[in-house]
């Protein structure tokens, strides 16, 4: 497991100010759901795709995405509290993140961990700070999932919590040229179909396994 400084800031079961994302699920269940998941990373590192990102998923598209971070300075491991991050440190985080390399499999997230590596700043996101990030991604994603699926409201809530997961995963890639099947059950609220078809190569056996099992609840739940 990457080391995770326990860094100062909030956290609160869930960021303040938000919502319910689904009527059915607390948006603690939803933040949990996802943070098991993705695995959040206080660092900036490169995802598999070679973008820059930080904590659950959240992707840095710009260095002015990367300074206006709440991040915070350590010395080394054992500097708990730390200080508040420089631009300089914030912008030599950004920068300096090794590519991807182009063959033999990518790095894991933990390459990008900054102790022991001297062109990279040690600054870090406190777990406050990703969880209200990763909220705001959540809601972004949400939208989109709306805009996808017609009738989206009118899902069972496990058919809409996997197929927030899977538009959170996927992004623009959950669409019905490559997901045909899955579209076609969708529409029709076949969800146990729906369950067979959502399977992908890319993610963990665990998160294949949740995905088909929202489903098969949301097949009981349309039955209720």
């Amino acid at each position: 497991m990457p080391f995770q400084i326990p860094v100062p800031g909030h956290k609160p079961p869930v960021p303040e100010g938000f919502s319910s994302i689904i009527s059915s699920f607390s948006n603690t269940d939803i933040l949990n759901h996802f943070k098991e998941f993705e695995k959040p990373i206080p660092y900036m590192y490169r995802d598999s795709e070679g973008y820059p990102t930080i904590g659950a998923g959240h992707l840095l598209n710009r260095l002015e995405d990367a300074l206006k971070l709440n991040l915070i300075a350590h010395r080394d491991p054992n500097d708990i509290l730390g200080r508040t991050a420089t631009r300089e440190e914030k912008e030599q985080a950004y920068k300096n993140l090794p590519p991807q390399p182009k063959s033999g499999g990518g790095y894991r997230a933990d390459y990008y961990n900054p102790f022991g590596k001297n062109n990279l700043a040690p600054v870090f996101l406190p777990e406050g700070e990703i969880d209200y990030h990763l909220m705001n991604d959540i809601y972004t994603h949400a939208d989109e999932v709306k805009r996808k699926f017609q009738g989206f409201s009118t899902f069972p809530p496990s058919a809409q919590k996997v197929l927030l997961d899977m538009e959170f995963n996927m992004g623009s890639n959950l669409n019905p040229q490559k997901w045909p099947n899955l579209y076609r059950a969708v529409e029709q609220r076949d969800w146990l179909r729906a369950g067979l078809e959502s399977q992908r190569q890319e993610i963990s056996p665990d998160r294949n396994k949740a995905t088909r099992s929202l489903f098969n609840n949301a097949h009981k739940e349309d039955q209720e």
